[in-house]
């Protein structure tokens, strides 16, 4: 018999007997639960203390709520349908802790707990009643923060449609504006629509608010399904309007009318606004279906539930929630009493020592590489040089940019993929290429190759990303093999290697720039096994 589901007499306003009942287990159940997921819950700590994620404690109070509305209509009675689908949920997420655990990827350990939440709640109340309870673990996902590569991505594309949205508003404001990137001209001054501005911070709580009210509102699906797909667009329109307003103001009363106080209020008075825009389509729709009131329409008594709530805390644990609590505390106790495995990082040469002069090559000049520029690119280690082949003209030097990471798992992985669109430079072509036959067949080396321009400037870039024992192109296939390396060979240290230079115009001037970079990249390679991952397996 479920400790969940069967709650002796379902009479009205009975009251459970004192008494510990499911308590102690549920207890024992939390307590292995924050064992095994300790890294996790430190990670979503560090998560919820940004500005992005910041809404995160409100998402375990909501989704509180949603499971109290739906125990409230939960009949008390043995669980019903089979109990093996949560017993599975259950192990496949102490599965995906225990990996995030061996790999040292923090996040991973996080993304299991809301899985670990459902198959609790199937395990309890049976796959019948249990199953009602869906929408309390797909709430907790939003309190999740985003995998790195992902966050870069959305986070780049909001700022990108952000500043249209931005410009085209402040121009119908009847000032003069220009976008170039994510910088916004606006003749005096500059506005630098920045990534704590992507939008990011209003997408998460409203995406949390249309949930809620979903879940709430006694209209049909499709009613419920228009509120979650309102978010995002209402996200968005939100944050552009907030550039704009910040341009304005920067157009008219300087740059100070758009910083401190006044751009935290902005923003602050536009997220209320995008609620209130939420609650008056819910109120629109509930209209539509006939309800004669937003209150009629929303589903918020939570009459009895405390009662129940009571109930079912005073339950006999039962053989099911037992299993739980031993698939939990045995994952939690195991990874506890294994052995602690050595790191395997190598002691590679630093970045500082690598040659000025490359065969044909010597250093032109190096690039500052300040504090703040490393703190944004999550860099332990940064090295950025121009060289130039000989006495050769500027338009023939090659800039070199490496970025090195100890743990590529806290927040590295910048693509310049990424980097690029926000610098305002406008992508012609990328692609990956095999880069072995202009080397003269030597092992093969493949780049993700790019053509950008900005305005009259046109630039050649090859980048890739040096791994233990590898080289890839791919963004993605990066970001899995951190997840590989750091499982098979307990390290999670990478590098981004970035080319750059001159592309002229024309096909012929493309061409000899393709050859400009074959000839660096084949005075580099062999100076740069000593000073990454991928030549130092």
């Amino acid at each position: 018999m479920s400790a969940l589901a069967q709650a002796g007499p379902a009479r009205a306003g009975a009251v459970a007997r004192p008494g510990w009942g499911a308590a102690l287990p549920a207890a024992a159940l939390a307590a292995s639960a924050a064992a095994l997921f300790a890294p996790g819950l430190g990670a979503l700590a560090r998560a919820w203390s940004q500005v992005e994620y910041g809404h995160g404690p409100v998402i375990l109070i909501l989704s509180g709520l949603i499971f109290l509305k739906i125990l409230r209509r939960t009949p008390a009675a043995p669980a019903e349908g089979g109990r093996w689908q949560g017993l599975a949920l259950i192990a496949l997420a102490a599965l995906i802790a225990l990996g995030g655990r061996l790999a040292g990827l923090p996040e991973v350990v996080a993304y299991a707990l809301p899985p670990w939440v459902g198959g609790v709640l199937l395990t309890g109340f049976g796959w019948r009643a249990g199953r009602r309870f869906w929408p309390v673990a797909a709430h907790l996902v939003l309190m999740l923060p985003l995998p790195g590569l992902l966050y870069w991505q959305v986070s780049s594309g909001l700022q990108l449609l952000s500043s249209n949205i931005g410009v085209a508003l402040i121009r119908a404001a009847g000032a003069p504006a220009l976008l170039d990137g994510n910088v916004i001209d606006l003749g005096v001054h500059k506005l630098f629509v920045a990534e704590a501005c992507s939008g990011l911070r209003y997408l998460f709580p409203i995406m949390s608010f249309a949930f809620v009210l979903a879940v709430l509102y006694r209209g049909p699906s499709a009613h419920k399904a228009l509120l979650m797909l309102a978010a995002a667009p209402l996200a968005v329109a939100a944050n552009a309007l907030r550039v704009a307003l910040a341009g304005v103001l920067t157009s008219r009363h300087g740059a100070a009318a758009a910083q401190g106080v006044d751009h935290l209020l902005e923003g602050w008075a536009l997220f209320a606004l995008t609620v209130a825009a939420l609650f008056a389509l819910t109120a629109l729709l509930a209209r539509l279906g006939g309800a004669r009131s937003l209150r009629a329409a929303m589903d918020v008594d939570l009459t009895g539930a405390g009662a129940r709530l009571r109930q079912v805390a005073a339950a006999r644990a039962s053989g099911p929630m037992l299993a739980a609590l031993a698939l939990t505390a045995g994952a939690a106790a195991g990874w506890a009493l294994a052995p602690e495995r050595p790191s395997r990082s190598p002691d590679l040469a630093p970045l500082a020592a690598f040659p000025e002069r490359l065969g044909a090559w010597r250093l032109a000049f190096a690039r500052p590489a300040g504090q703040d520029l490393r703190a944004a690119l999550g860099a332990d280690e940064m090295l950025w040089r121009v060289y130039a082949p000989g006495a050769g003209p500027a338009d023939q030097a090659v800039d070199l940019l490496i970025v090195r990471h100890e743990d590529q798992s806290r927040g590295g992985l910048h693509s310049p993929r990424i980097c690029m669109p926000g610098g305002g430079w406008e992508v012609e072509t990328m692609a990956p290429r095999d880069l072995g036959p202009a080397l003269g067949g030597a092992a093969g080396l493949t780049v993700t190759r790019a053509v950008v321009r900005r305005g009259l400037d046109r630039r050649l870039v090859y980048f890739w990303f040096e791994q233990p024992g590898r080289r890839t192109p791919s963004d993605l296939a990066a970001k899995l093999g951190i997840l590989r390396d750091g499982l098979m060979l307990g390290r999670t240290d990478g590098a981004l290697v970035r080319l750059v230079t001159d592309a002229g115009r024309g096909a012929d001037a493309l061409a000899r720039a393709d050859a400009r970079m074959a000839r660096f990249l084949g005075a580099m390679g062999p100076a740069l096994a000593p000073f990454s991952p991928a030549g130092a397996p």
